[in-house]
C-alpha cells in the first residue's frame, strides 16, 4: 500500500448539505494503474484533489505509506509525493513557454522543455501560439 483513502468524506464548505464524497475507502498499491470513472459531478476531481493534498476532507483520513498526510502537512505531501497534470494547463498566457517553466521552479528550463519534446524554436513563443498538446507538455515541464 502506498496511498490509502480511509472513510473519506467531503462536503462543500459553502453548502454543508452538498455531500460530494461519503465514507470512501480505497487502497492504492505501488506499481498498479488505477482509473477513476463516473458521471460528471460525481466527485472524481474532488477525490483526486483530496488525495493530492489540494484540499482537506470533511471526514476520514488520507495515508501515504501509512502516515496521515496532514501530520507532516499538505505542503510537504504535495512537494515530496505528488505530481499533478491539470485539465486546464494553468499557464500564464502572455508569457513564453520558457518563461512559464522558469516560474515553476529552479531547474534548468531548457532541459525540462527538451525532456517533454518542445522544439527549441518554440521556447520563446507565447504559449497561446502552441498547440494544446504542446501547452500540456509545457505545464508538465
Amino acid at each position: 500500500m502506498i496511498l490509502e483513502a480511509r472513510n473519506l468524506s467531503y462536503a462543500y464548505k459553502s453548502q454543508k448539505s452538498k455531500q460530494i464524497l461519503e465514507h470512501v475507502s480505497l487502497i492504492f498499491e505501488k506499481r498498479k494503474f488505477y482509473t477513476i470513472v463516473g458521471e460528471s459531478g460525481a466527485g472524481k476531481t474532488t477525490f483526486l484533489s483530496l488525495l493530492a493534498g489540494l484540499d482537506t476532507p470533511t471526514g476520514g483520513d488520507i495515508l501515504y505509506n501509512g502516515e496521515n498526510i496532514q501530520k507532516r502537512g499538505l505542503n510537504y505531501h504535495r512537494k515530496h509525493h505528488v505530481s499533478l497534470v491539470f485539465q486546464n494547463y494553468n499557464l500564464i498566457d502572455y508569457l513564453t513557454a520558457k518563461e512559464n517553466v522558469i516560474l515553476g521552479g529552479r531547474k534548468n528550463p531548457e532541459e525540462l522543455l527538451e525532456k517533454v519534446n518542445i522544439p527549441k524554436e518554440d521556447w520563446n513563443r507565447s504559449v497561446l501560439q502552441l498547440s494544446g498538446g504542446q501547452q500540456q507538455r509545457v505545464a508538465i515541464a
